[in-house]
């Protein structure tokens, strides 16, 4: 008989993380991290109280999903490594989901067109678009590093100038945006575990699993610091 799928869908990319545990049918629960910025510490208690509300060991997961970015650099460290050692430890199958995927679900499919925003400073924010198409979202625009101005201007030269558009982030540059977009709720940009689940649902059915020592995160950029080392030794 074949072992019964349990599937476990991470989503730390942002500073409330949250984990759902699921089967191949539904999601029985999730838990969503007590404090914000709290992954390190609570990341792992979190999936252990999640097996043990229902009588399951480790041994009973056979699939992960991860929220591999962008987003926080520590959050997404966390959630990474968490989910690579599970997924070799316990010989699960192992699903990157983008986070910018995951955060477009949030959005109402009221509106055409929904741009995802994910502040990256300097005046810049990596973002795609999406467009509502049979009640769902489907990018139009390869996730990229644009400030406000270019990304309208993407907007547009695929579209109309007043087509509307839903700009879906938290902690936006300042822009001076037009009437015809609409700024949604900034709490509606916080990426969640059950649509992690959902999403991975979806590419798990195209066997888009991929090998644990190939799961890297997507970061926005390279960390300060990295930047700052690579220029140096580029200098020399």
């Amino acid at each position: 008989m074949p072992k019964q799928e349990h599937i476990l869908a991470i989503e730390t990319s942002s500073p409330i993380a949250s984990v759902s545990l699921a089967d191949e049918d539904s999601i029985i629960q999730t838990i969503t991290l007590n404090e914000q910025k709290r992954h390190a510490v609570e990341l792992i208690p979190t999936i252990q109280s999640l097996f043990q509300n229902h009588n399951l060991s480790p041994a009973d997961l056979t699939q992960i999903y991860i929220s591999h970015g962008p987003g926080s650099f520590t959050g997404l460290r966390i959630g990474i490594a968490t989910a690579k050692t599970l997924a070799h430890t316990l010989k699960a199958k192992l699903l990157p989901v983008p986070t910018l995927e995951v955060v477009a679900r949030n959005a109402s499919t009221e509106h055409p067109h929904v741009a995802v925003c994910l502040n990256a400073k300097r005046g810049q924010c990596f973002s795609a678009i999406y467009a509502c198409q049979n009640n769902t979202w489907v990018p139009t625009l390869t996730p990229s590093l644009l400030s406000p101005a270019e990304l309208l201007e993407a907007h547009h030269s695929a579209n109309t100038q007043t087509t509307p558009l839903a700009i879906l982030g938290d902690h936006l540059p300042d822009h001076p945006w037009p009437d015809h977009i609409t700024i949604l709720p900034p709490d509606l940009a916080i990426p969640h575990s059950a649509t992690v689940y959902q999403l991975g649902c979806a590419l798990a059915a195209k066997n888009k699993f991929i090998p644990p020592l190939k799961l890297t995160p997507h970061y926005i950029r390279l960390p300060e610091a990295e930047e700052i080392w690579q220029a140096k030794h580029a200098a020399k």
